[in-house]
């Protein structure tokens, strides 16, 4: 009977090829969002930087789906450099929302650092270590993210402190699937792991895609707002009547 309770609840658990498309397809929601915004209405700088930044996470959540199936070094290479590019692009977005310039002589060396070693383990045979390599950075730029929009939370306490949390959040899962890999010693896999840390990672990114994608969407308005306030009022000429 308890094989059969098993079995059954096996069946109802989604698997995680469709967590890893409803990621992707979460994250295009978001973009085509901030596309709209950024033609439609005055948009600020950092939001198409994050916008970029999670057009590589819809590239990567779809590389993987295919990753998972065939386990091609190449793809996974793509996959995971997609991802290890958006999400530095994404802790990119974070400073240039702090400091109002774009940092990518800063984040871009790390972010080629990240995908050299990913290729390099990936095309040894180590997939299971470019996978580790891969979550670690993706862990250090999303912690780096929450930690930037930690220190801009004075201009919007609420947003920018749930921004933060979400970031962090996102972090953690990552890292707790990295550990779970380093614990079980899998630097070489046959098949994508899975695990419940994995699983509980990709179902928590699905919501925090949306709600930092919606906070940032607040952001942008606010601080468009905020500038129209701030600017001088039209000047106005008088005309003279003959």
């Amino acid at each position: 009977m308890s094989a059969g309770l098993g079995g059954r609840c096996g069946n109802l658990l989604i698997s995680d090829h469709t967590l890893l498309l409803a990621i992707g397809f979460s994250a295009l929601c978001v973009v085509v969002m901030f596309i709209v915004t950024w033609f439609s209405t005055r948009s600020e700088p950092f939001l198409l930087t994050w916008a970029a930044g999670t057009a590589m996470i819809v590239f990567s959540a779809f590389g993987f789906a295919v990753y998972n199936i065939n386990m091609t070094p190449w793809v996974g290479l793509i996959a995971f450099a997609a991802m290890i590019i958006g999400l530095g692009t994404q802790f990119s977005a974070a400073l240039q929302f702090r400091t109002g310039r774009l940092p990518f002589l800063i984040t871009a060396p790390v972010i080629l650092l990240g995908v050299l070693a990913v290729g390099n383990a990936m095309f040894a045979g180590y997939n299971g270590l470019a996978i580790m390599i891969a979550q670690g950075f993706a862990g250090l730029f999303l912690a780096a993210a929450a930690y930037e929009y930690w220190r801009a939370r004075a201009e919007a306490p609420t947003a920018l402190t749930i921004m933060a949390l979400l970031n962090l959040v996102t972090a953690l899962c990552f890292m707790l699937s990295c550990a779970v890999l380093v614990l079980d010693g899998e630097t070489i896999l046959r098949a994508a792991p899975r695990n419940w840390a994995e699983t509980l990672g990709r179902a928590v990114t699905i919501v925090t895609v949306i709600g930092m994608g919606s906070i940032a969407l607040v952001l942008n308005h606010w601080r468009v707002e905020a500038g129209r306030k701030d600017a001088p009022p039209p000047q106005t000429t008088s005309i003279r009547q003959q």
